[in-house]
């Protein structure tokens, strides 16, 4: 089976635990359960690696480059480091990895993890069942049971299931952070599963899809220009000239976008 490349968003502001965490030290940095365990951070890292991963990438910002190098250190892994001058959210972070990752793997498989989740169970043999339905061009994303109204979560209700993919189905609508009636509402009314965060997909079909959702937003006459122009991928393109230089730091010019298309629900 092909090994998946671990992607994990480590950006931040320290507002989520403040005072304990500050803006050049958010909450993923900190110790989950006392000064002798590991942080968020660390805990995302090795929650997936070992046998059918890769090192991991990750995505931070520039003032959070020597905590990454310094806790990667303490557990001893690899990793490929890409760093942001400024945040652009998740759409523009997650295309920039996959960019760089399919430069030396062109079939490369991305699983997106927060880096300040605390998971128990085994997640990875979910995530092992539905590899071959994301290389298939199945965009994935994983959803969890709600255990009540919760108003900080986004919320992603479930279509009908996909052929061929047992217990995969397509995502009829996401709802993000609704007022805690409106979420009990959701609950009770539609089959709906809190939003993770986590995705799993192939580089090559998040390109193809950010390439139609870019053209799709252009009037026709400029994206006929721009892609004559660069043939055919405005945006894609200079991210993908920023991301060949070493060591990585874009200079976002293209616009943050949050990347949305019918993606199938895990039930």
């Amino acid at each position: 089976m092909k090994k998946i490349h671990p992607l994990i968003l480590c950006g931040g502001s320290g507002t989520r635990l403040w005072p304990i965490s500050r803006t050049r030290s958010p909450k993923q940095f900190q110790k989950i359960g006392g000064k002798d365990s590991v942080s968020f951070f660390q805990a995302a890292i090795q929650r997936h690696s070992g046998e059918g991963f890769h090192d991991p990438c990750i995505v931070t910002s520039l003032r959070h480059r020597a905590t990454v190098v310094h806790q990667l250190k303490e557990i001893q892994s690899g990793s490929r480091i890409i760093c942001e001058p400024m945040a652009r959210n998740t759409g523009p972070a997650v295309l920039a990895a996959a960019l760089t990752l399919m430069a030396s793997d062109p079939e490369a498989l991305i699983l997106v993890v927060p880096a300040d989740h605390v998971i128990e169970g085994d997640i990875n043999s979910t995530i092992m069942r539905y590899a071959g339905a994301a290389m298939d061009g199945n965009i994935i994303t994983f959803g969890i049971s709600p255990r009540g109204p919760e108003s900080g979560f986004g919320y992603i209700t479930k279509g009908d299931e996909i052929d061929g993919y047992s217990g995969l189905y397509k995502v009829d609508q996401f709802i993000e952070k609704p007022s805690k009636p409106e979420a009990q509402r959701i609950i009770d009314e539609l089959d709906a599963a809190w939003a993770s965060g986590i995705s799993l997909f192939s580089a090559k079909q998040l390109l193809k899809n950010t390439r139609s959702m870019i053209l799709a937003r252009q009037p026709r006459s400029n994206a006929q220009s721009w892609g004559r122009r660069y043939s055919p991928r405005p945006s894609i393109w200079m991210v993908k000239r920023l991301a060949k230089q070493r060591p990585i730091r874009l200079r976002w010019r293209c616009s943050s976008a949050r990347i949305v298309s019918s993606q199938p629900l895990l039930k």
